[in-house]
Parts: structure tokens; C-alpha cells; sequence
């Protein structure tokens, strides 16, 4: 889990901070882990599943948040969630301050469930609000709170999540997600759309399936980690989302005509 803590704060009338960053993070599972905050924490917390799944119990209401999904607490709301046994990842922010609830209250950010098609820039955002407030000198201080606001901004856009009618969206989130295990059923079930739908407008604009394109991201992504790096094959089969070595060579070797070793001993320079 990478966590990082922000304690600057800049002027307001009243001596106290605008905004403060409590704590952020991005936090990955391999085993199942629950969250019950009775009381809730005391500041703002946002939990945006990057992927895998969350189950969040929110008043009355359980639903199970994918990618390009978030959940909203006000403080001293009570907070329940949990990830499964299974390759689960989420960014969290704390944060509160005297102008906090201002900001929220202008930007129409509702305490709760949201969806949102942003995942793409969103990511990016988040990590280097982790980087930056890892960071001690001022000026990076006033970088993570920037990157808060935009944060805050891109979140609260009112656009569905995995708008899939931009085919675009779908690219960036399966470009972003190679390495995962990817729901195309769910994502279409969500756009109110069928999954052949779904796979024939995708089709219609990139000549592939979702799937298709999927592996074949996968491939430029171990293609560049094979000429680029000393990284062992075994772990470029990982990181770009194959678990069985055997198969992530086949699968490489179908697209490429080489083994990846031959590949790397073709390609070095």
C-alpha cells in the first residue's frame, strides 16, 4: 500500500487551513479485508475503486463498486466496505479543511455512490497526489492541493460511468487495465447496453474485439518491458496480466512469431 500525508495548509481568514489532506493512498488486496467505521471518520473520505471490486454498505443501501466507481463519506458517517479475496485495488483520500464543505457544496459532490468516466486522467491525478505529498518542501504542498481540486472537479462531472458510446472511453480504460481481469459483460450491463452490442461497436471502430485489444496491449507492453529492461520474463508475464508463463508465451509467440526470449535476444541492442 502506498500512503502519503499532507500538513500543509494555506491562509484563510481564520488561521485555518482551506483545504488539508489528511491521508492518501492507493491500497491493493490479495486477501479480503472489511472496513467498519461506526462513527464514520472525522473529515471528508473518498474511496475510488481503480480495480477488481469493492462492496460498500452505504445507509440502506449495498452495492458493489468496479473500476470508474466511488463512494463519498461526509464525516461522521458511518463507513462500511469490503474488498474481496481477489486482485482488488482503490485510492483513498482524507481530507477536510475550513473551506471543504464550500468547495464540495459548489461542485454539487453529494455524499454516497457516483459513478464517473474519468478513470483515465483520474489516475494519474491520484498518483501524484501520492508523490507529491510524499514530498516536504512548500511547493509540493501546493501541487497536492491543486491536484485535490482537479480530483474533486473531475469526480463531480455528471457523465455515466464507461459512457461506451465514446468507443475512446472503453479503449482508455482497457489500455489503463491490461493487466487486470477485465468484466466486459458488467461494463456493458452498466451502459444499459448487451455485451454483442458493446463488442460489435467496439469492432466497428478498432477492427478487434475488447478482448482482442486487450491482448494485443498486453503484447506492445511486454514487447517494450522485452527490449527496454533486464526484467525477467517470468515477471513481464505478470506485470502485464498473464499468471501462467507457458500461456503468456504462446500467446506472445501467435502474435509476434517468436518466443519472448528470442524476441528479447533479437531486439537488444
Amino acid at each position: 500500500m502506498r500512503t502519503a500525508k499532507n500538513d500543509y495548509f494555506l491562509p484563510s481568514k481564520n488561521n485555518s487551513p482551506i483545504l488539508h489532506i489528511n491521508t492518501c493512498g492507493l491500497q491493493s488486496f490479495d486477501d479480503s479485508l472489511t472496513v467498519i467505521r461506526e462513527n464514520g471518520s472525522k473529515d471528508f473520505h473518498l474511496l475510488y475503486v481503480k480495480s477488481g471490486y469493492c462492496t460498500v454498505h452505504f445507509n440502506s443501501e449495498i452495492r458493489k463498486l468496479r473500476a470508474g466507481e466511488f463512494v463519498f463519506y461526509f464525516p461522521n458517517t458511518k463507513q462500511k466496505y469490503i474488498f474481496p479475496s481477489s486482485h482488488s485495488e482503490s485510492y483513498f483520500i482524507h481530507f477536510d479543511g475550513s473551506s471543504a464543505e464550500k468547495i464540495i457544496n459548489s461542485l454539487d459532490l453529494k455524499e454516497g455512490f457516483h459513478k464517473n468516466d474519468q478513470f483515465f486522467h483520474l489516475y494519474e491525478k491520484f498518483d501524484n497526489l501520492i508523490i507529491s505529498s510524499n514530498k516536504s518542501l512548500p511547493r509540493f504542498s501546493v501541487y497536492s492541493i491543486s491536484l485535490l481540486l482537479d480530483i474533486l472537479y473531475l469526480v463531480s462531472e455528471k457523465k455515466s460511468d464507461y459512457d461506451i458510446s465514446n468507443i475512446n472511453n472503453l479503449i482508455n480504460y482497457i489500455t489503463a487495465n491490461h493487466d487486470k481481469l477485465i468484466d466486459f459483460e458488467s461494463i456493458a450491463k452498466e451502459c444499459g447496453q448487451s455485451l454483442h452490442k458493446m463488442i460489435i461497436s467496439f469492432k466497428n471502430q478498432t477492427g478487434m474485439t475488447p478482448k482482442q485489444f486487450q491482448e494485443k496491449t498486453r503484447i506492445k507492453i511486454a514487447k517494450d518491458y522485452l527490449v527496454s529492461s533486464n526484467i525477467n520474463i517470468s515477471k513481464i508475464s505478470k506485470l502485464v496480466g498473464y499468471e501462467d508463463q507457458l500461456y503468456f508465451s504462446r500467446v506472445f509467440k501467435r502474435h509476434t512469431g517468436l518466443s519472448p526470449k528470442n524476441y528479447r535476444t533479437n531486439h537488444s541492442s
